[in-house]
This record gives C-alpha cells, structure tokens and sequence, in this order.
C-alpha cells in the first residue's frame, strides 16, 4: 500500500475504482465532495435546510470567502421555528426579497449589503474580498442600496461603500 502516498495525483475514477477493490476508505474520497454553498448550509442546518438561511459571517463561510465561524448566524425563511436551547445558532430577524438567497445562504450581493449595513464588527478587507471573489462592483452594490428606500443602515452602508472604493 507504499503506492497509496501518490494518490492525490489519480483521478476520481482511479481512486473510486481503489476503493472498490478495498484499497482505499470513504474518508479517502471525502476530498472529492462537492463543498459549495449548499454542502455548507446543508452540512450546519441539517434538517431545518429549507426554514433558515445562513447570514452574515456564516453565509461569508459558505460562500468560500472566511474560515468557518463558532456560532453560526441565521434568518428564519418563511414560517416561524423554535430552536432547541442547546442550538449554536445565533437567529436573527431578516425579511428577504427575491434574489436574497442562494438556497439556505445569502446571495454574494445580500451578504456584502448585510456586512455594509452592520452597526459593529465591519471589516473592510472581508467585505472586498467578497466583492472581487463574486464579481460585485460598487456600481451595482450601490444602485441596490438606492432600491432600500428608508432601511436602516443604508446610509452607513453608502459611506462605507464609498470608503472602499476611495481605498482602491
């Protein structure tokens, strides 16, 4: 099983067949998982995918974009739920329009409109590594901001919006 060192240089098909013919474990293949936004959410809401959509710096995770939090944050989606006391989840209220979610994550564009938006923890570097991750420019950041009317924090959110692209 010497040979077994190299084998991040087979193929999928290699390495399934090795597995097939006990040379290998699961575990060995767990590295060929899809790990997108969706194996994320699904892998931290378990059964209540579908009813809470991961926010903020969990959706940031899901996306790819930061190292997995301690506490996962949360929104409802549709009909209200009770957690278990015992939940790692921090629930927060959020009322979401087309477009907002990915799944059960918030949309790149909802998750940076979120993080602008925020009264305390902002980091600047996060927040423009989503933008160039995702392709969002502050152009299309800011003609989303225009459409929030009188939301609370949009006004801080232009400013620090602006405070990014000054940055530059």
């Amino acid at each position: 099983m010497a040979h077994l060192e190299h084998m991040t240089h087979w193929s999928l098909a290699e390495r399934s067949a090795a597995r097939l013919d006990g040379e290998l474990t699961l575990s060995h293949l767990l590295s060929d998982a899809v790990d997108d936004h969706h194996a994320r959410a699904e892998r931290v809401l378990g059964h209540y995918v579908g009813r809470l959509v991961l926010t903020g710096i969990s959706a940031l995770w899901a996306l790819g974009v930061s190292d997995e939090p301690r506490t996962h944050h949360v929104s409802q989606s549709g009909r209200r739920i009770k957690l278990p006391q015992s939940s790692t989840f921090v629930l927060e209220q959020r009322a979401f329009h087309p477009g907002d979610t990915w799944g059960s994550v918030t949309s790149p564009r909802r998750t940076a409109i979120d993080l602008l938006r925020a009264p305390a923890g902002f980091d600047p570097r996060i927040v423009r590594r989503l933008m160039q991750m995702y392709g969002l420019s502050a152009e299309y950041l800011n003609s989303h901001l225009d459409t929030l009317g009188t939301t609370p924090g949009r006004r801080l959110a232009t400013e620090r919006l602006a405070l990014l692209v000054f940055e530059q």
